[in-house]
């Protein structure tokens, strides 16, 4: 999941550049500010969902 998430990160990343290039308006710059915040959305899910699996990893080699 957590790569799901680090891969529409990316797109969306890319996503609100192109937009934000070509922007002609501020509507268009809102746009790639939604983009932006989709983005740095869907990373911190990843990191999230990294260090709780780590935890687990963890937890359950100690519980050995």
């Amino acid at each position: 999941m957590g790569i799901v998430l680090l891969i529409w990160g990316v797109l969306a990343a890319v996503y609100g550049l192109i937009v934000l290039g070509a922007a002609k308006s501020a509507v268009h710059e809102i746009e790639a500010g939604l983009g932006f915040l989709i983005a740095t959305v869907a990373f911190g899910c990843a990191g999230i969902i990294d260090a709780v699996n780590r935890m687990r990893e963890k937890r359950s080699y100690l519980e050995r």
